[in-house]
């Protein structure tokens, strides 16, 4: 084993940034560490979903940015907790707070860089830890005990489990899409849908939740902490990426 940053097994990640100089520094890094391979880059998240219908052999850990357009980084981690729960996402942000964390922890997300300590050597720790099942929080910059308590404090919070347990990988999907995107024909589209069956499933979704309106689902879902937005997210219109992660 080289000193320093080595994996115990061979890693295959993809690397989600916005933009282009920080992307290339990001594969830069990533290349340097011994193990990693990467298998492909992502300028967004909707880029990203699109690229994980595309490769033979999907990565086994997303690194990726926060603020992006289209589909950011908070809306990513969210749509793969619940179509590729077992695909660690690691968050690289020089924006995060302690309880910003902890929101993304509570949608499980298990790793936090800092863009100002970045270096292929603390890259390689949180993929080990991840990868391992561990959460790995960058304490030179984040104060790791503070995002713990918080995330402590935030899974007491009361849950509408009964009902939440009644929905499907899809429908939580569409939740999030929701929150994320300005209507249903974007929706649609990312979930390569018609707008008729996005319709249905606001529908279905209304009455499971007893919402009048899609205000009112959306409280509910930001209520029951079943999405998380992102406090510097920037609504960019949607290109149409087909979003075909979840099997029924």
């Amino acid at each position: 084993m080289q000193s320093g940053y080595c994996m115990r097994a061979e890693v295959q990640k993809a690397l989600v940034e916005g933009k282009p100089a920080n992307l290339l520094q990001l594969k830069q890094l990533a290349t340097a560490i011994p193990g990693v391979d990467i298998v492909f880059t992502a300028a967004n998240g909707a880029d990203c979903l699109r690229q994980l219908l595309q490769v033979k052999k999907e990565p086994d850990i997303i690194i990726t940015d926060l603020l992006m357009p289209e589909i950011d980084g908070t809306s990513l981690a969210c749509l793969l907790h619940y179509a590729r729960p077992k695909m660690p996402v690691i968050i690289v942000s020089a924006l995060l707070s302690e309880y910003e964390i902890a929101e993304l922890m509570d949608m499980g997300v298990k790793g936090f860089l800092a863009k100002a300590n970045l270096s292929a050597e603390i890259i390689a720790k949180a993929i080990e830890n991840v990868s391992e099942g561990a959460v790995f929080i960058d304490e030179t910059m984040f104060d790791k005990e503070k995002a713990f308590a918080e995330i402590k404090r935030i899974q007491l919070l009361p849950r509408d489990v009964k009902t939440i347990q009644s929905f499907t990988k899809k429908e939580l999907c569409f939740l999030q899409l929701l929150v994320t995107l300005d209507d249903y024909q974007q929706i649609a589209r990312a979930m390569n849908l018609s707008v008729k069956t996005v319709h249905y499933y606001a529908e279905q979704l209304r009455e499971k939740t007893n919402s009048r309106n899609k205000m009112g689902l959306t409280l509910y879902a930001l209520k029951n902490r079943l999405v998380k937005i992102y406090k510097a997210y920037v609504s960019y219109t949607f290109s149409g990426i087909p979003f075909l992660l979840v099997t029924t």
